[in-house]
């Protein structure tokens, strides 16, 4: 019977958590990048047009780029953990949009 890792076990379980909030802020700047992105959809010309502030899309998608690349390597480090502790590894799907 193989010994249990209790520091690769504990490991993995912190770095989870971690992962999980790096994707939870990685998702809400993709929304805000949606979101600065968004114009009503009307092409009608009238008195007003929504402008679409570029400095907030700029901002919001490094602010994804940066949360993006954090997730990537504590999924990494979590996948070389799991090897240790008998866990299976996290991969990353392609989005196909």
């Amino acid at each position: 019977m193989s010994e249990l890792n209790f520091e690769a076990m504990g490991r993995c379980e912190h770095l989870r958590k971690e992962i999980g909030d790096c994707l939870s802020k990685r998702d809400m700047f993709a929304l805000r990048l949606s979101t600065a992105a968004r114009t009503s959809g009307s092409t009608f010309i009238s008195n007003t047009i929504t402008a679409i502030s570029i400095s907030k899309i700029e901002d919001a998608l490094q602010q994804l780029k940066t949360y993006e690349t954090k997730a990537r390597s504590l999924v990494d480090e979590y996948n070389q953990w799991a090897v240790k502790a008998g866990k299976e590894s996290i991969t990353f799907m392609s989005n196909s949009v």
